[in-house]
Protein backbone atom coordinates (compact mmCIF):
# COMPACT_ATOMS: atom_id res chain seq x y z
CA UNK A 1 0.00 0.00 0.00
CA UNK A 2 2.79 2.21 0.68
CA UNK A 3 4.47 1.59 -2.67
CA UNK A 4 0.80 2.87 -4.24
CA UNK A 5 0.94 5.66 -2.40
CA UNK A 6 4.60 6.18 -3.12
CA UNK A 7 3.62 5.54 -7.30
CA UNK A 8 0.41 8.05 -6.81
CA UNK A 9 2.72 11.00 -5.42
CA UNK A 10 5.10 10.60 -8.23
CA UNK A 11 2.38 11.06 -10.35
CA UNK A 12 0.79 13.53 -8.64
CA UNK A 13 3.97 15.61 -9.33
CA UNK A 14 4.39 14.87 -12.55
CA UNK A 15 1.12 16.30 -13.62
CA UNK A 16 1.67 19.32 -11.12
CA UNK A 17 4.82 19.92 -12.79
CA UNK A 18 3.58 19.18 -16.73
CA UNK A 19 0.71 21.85 -15.47
CA UNK A 20 3.05 23.94 -14.64
CA UNK A 21 5.27 23.73 -17.67
CA UNK A 22 1.99 23.41 -19.75
CA UNK A 23 1.08 26.49 -18.10
CA UNK A 24 3.91 29.25 -19.03
CA UNK A 25 3.66 28.00 -22.23
CA UNK A 26 0.54 28.88 -22.28
CA UNK A 27 1.29 32.34 -22.40
CA UNK A 28 2.28 32.18 -26.05
CA UNK A 29 -1.22 30.55 -26.94
CA UNK A 30 -4.23 31.76 -28.47
CA UNK A 31 -7.70 32.03 -25.93
CA UNK A 32 -8.52 28.93 -27.47
CA UNK A 33 -5.36 26.99 -27.63
CA UNK A 34 -5.24 28.64 -23.54
CA UNK A 35 -8.80 27.04 -22.79
CA UNK A 36 -8.04 23.94 -24.49
CA UNK A 37 -4.55 23.35 -22.27
CA UNK A 38 -6.48 24.70 -18.95
CA UNK A 39 -9.34 22.19 -19.66
CA UNK A 40 -6.56 19.42 -20.65
CA UNK A 41 -4.52 19.88 -16.74
CA UNK A 42 -8.45 19.63 -14.83
CA UNK A 43 -8.60 16.77 -16.29
CA UNK A 44 -5.31 15.33 -15.36
CA UNK A 45 -5.96 16.18 -11.72
CA UNK A 46 -9.31 14.87 -11.46
CA UNK A 47 -7.52 11.56 -13.37
CA UNK A 48 -5.12 11.62 -10.15
CA UNK A 49 -7.60 12.55 -7.72
CA UNK A 50 -9.65 8.84 -9.49
CA UNK A 51 -6.49 7.03 -8.64
CA UNK A 52 -6.33 8.05 -4.87
CA UNK A 53 -9.94 6.85 -4.21
CA UNK A 54 -11.01 3.35 -3.23
CA UNK A 55 -12.09 1.12 -5.66
CA UNK A 56 -15.55 0.59 -5.65
CA UNK A 57 -15.95 -3.06 -5.00
CA UNK A 58 -19.39 -4.44 -6.78
CA UNK A 59 -20.91 -7.56 -5.30
CA UNK A 60 -21.95 -9.01 -7.95
CA UNK A 61 -20.90 -11.16 -10.38
CA UNK A 62 -22.25 -12.13 -14.01
CA UNK A 63 -22.84 -15.93 -15.23
CA UNK A 64 -23.62 -16.34 -18.17
CA UNK A 65 -27.31 -14.21 -18.78
CA UNK A 66 -28.04 -14.57 -15.15
CA UNK A 67 -26.33 -11.83 -12.08
CA UNK A 68 -25.81 -12.87 -9.30
CA UNK A 69 -25.27 -10.95 -6.18
CA UNK A 70 -24.02 -11.93 -2.98
CA UNK A 71 -23.80 -9.94 0.45
CA UNK A 72 -21.00 -12.20 1.81
CA UNK A 73 -17.13 -12.94 0.78
CA UNK A 74 -14.39 -15.03 2.35
CA UNK A 75 -12.11 -12.25 1.88
CA UNK A 76 -9.90 -14.55 -0.19
CA UNK A 77 -8.51 -14.13 -3.52
CA UNK A 78 -8.91 -17.15 -6.11
CA UNK A 79 -6.83 -18.47 -8.67
CA UNK A 80 -8.48 -17.54 -11.74
CA UNK A 81 -6.35 -19.10 -14.09
CA UNK A 82 -6.72 -22.72 -12.02
CA UNK A 83 -8.12 -25.30 -14.01
CA UNK A 84 -8.70 -28.38 -11.50
CA UNK A 85 -11.74 -28.92 -9.51
CA UNK A 86 -12.87 -26.51 -6.84
CA UNK A 87 -11.74 -22.89 -5.38
CA UNK A 88 -8.14 -22.57 -5.41
CA UNK A 89 -6.62 -19.34 -3.09
CA UNK A 90 -4.08 -17.61 -3.61
CA UNK A 91 -4.35 -15.08 -0.21
CA UNK A 92 -6.20 -14.85 2.87
CA UNK A 93 -7.01 -11.26 3.47
CA UNK A 94 -6.36 -10.45 7.28
CA UNK A 95 -9.28 -10.44 9.86
CA UNK A 96 -11.40 -11.67 7.35
CA UNK A 97 -13.97 -14.99 7.64
CA UNK A 98 -11.42 -17.16 5.75
CA UNK A 99 -8.90 -16.00 8.11
CA UNK A 100 -10.62 -17.10 10.83
CA UNK A 101 -11.73 -20.19 9.68
CA UNK A 102 -8.00 -20.99 8.94
CA UNK A 103 -8.12 -20.79 5.13
CA UNK A 104 -4.10 -20.44 3.28
CA UNK A 105 -2.70 -19.46 0.30
CA UNK A 106 -2.46 -23.22 -2.04
CA UNK A 107 -6.13 -23.91 -0.04
CA UNK A 108 -8.52 -25.44 -2.50
CA UNK A 109 -11.88 -25.17 -1.41
CA UNK A 110 -14.02 -28.30 -2.77
CA UNK A 111 -17.29 -28.09 -0.87
CA UNK A 112 -19.59 -25.73 1.23
CA UNK A 113 -21.59 -27.30 3.49
CA UNK A 114 -22.67 -30.85 1.00
CA UNK A 115 -22.61 -29.25 -2.26
CA UNK A 116 -19.06 -30.12 -4.54
CA UNK A 117 -17.72 -26.71 -5.93
CA UNK A 118 -16.18 -27.93 -9.44
CA UNK A 119 -15.41 -24.54 -10.21
CA UNK A 120 -15.10 -20.58 -9.27
CA UNK A 121 -18.83 -20.07 -10.91
CA UNK A 122 -20.69 -23.04 -9.08
CA UNK A 123 -18.51 -21.12 -5.84
CA UNK A 124 -19.79 -18.02 -6.08
CA UNK A 125 -23.49 -18.62 -7.19
CA UNK A 126 -23.22 -20.73 -3.46
CA UNK A 127 -22.47 -17.36 -1.83
CA UNK A 128 -24.34 -15.37 -3.12
CA UNK A 129 -27.07 -17.72 -1.79
CA UNK A 130 -25.80 -16.56 2.03
CA UNK A 131 -26.17 -13.48 4.35
CA UNK A 132 -24.15 -11.73 7.35
CA UNK A 133 -24.32 -14.09 10.33
CA UNK A 134 -24.63 -17.30 8.19
CA UNK A 135 -21.89 -19.99 8.85
CA UNK A 136 -21.00 -22.67 6.22
CA UNK A 137 -18.20 -25.57 6.85
CA UNK A 138 -16.03 -25.76 3.88
CA UNK A 139 -13.87 -28.59 2.95
CA UNK A 140 -10.51 -27.70 1.96
CA UNK A 141 -7.84 -29.79 -0.06
CA UNK A 142 -4.57 -28.90 1.68
CA UNK A 143 -1.24 -30.23 0.65
CA UNK A 144 -2.00 -34.26 0.48
CA UNK A 145 -5.36 -34.46 3.04
CA UNK A 146 -8.37 -32.63 3.46
CA UNK A 147 -9.52 -30.42 6.53
CA UNK A 148 -12.93 -28.88 7.74
CA UNK A 149 -13.07 -25.19 7.94
CA UNK A 150 -15.69 -23.64 9.76
CA UNK A 151 -16.92 -19.81 8.49
CA UNK A 152 -19.16 -17.22 10.39
CA UNK A 153 -19.65 -14.45 7.24
CA UNK A 154 -19.32 -11.03 8.54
Amino acid sequence: MKKLIYILSIIALSCTQSAKDTSTAAADKSDAEKTAIADNNKKHKQDVKDLTKPPQVKNEVQVGDTVLKYKVSLGVLPDLAYEGKGVKIIRVTKDRPGYYGGLKPGDIIIKVDDKNIDDLVEYTKILSRHKKGDSVILTVKRNNGTIKAKIVFD
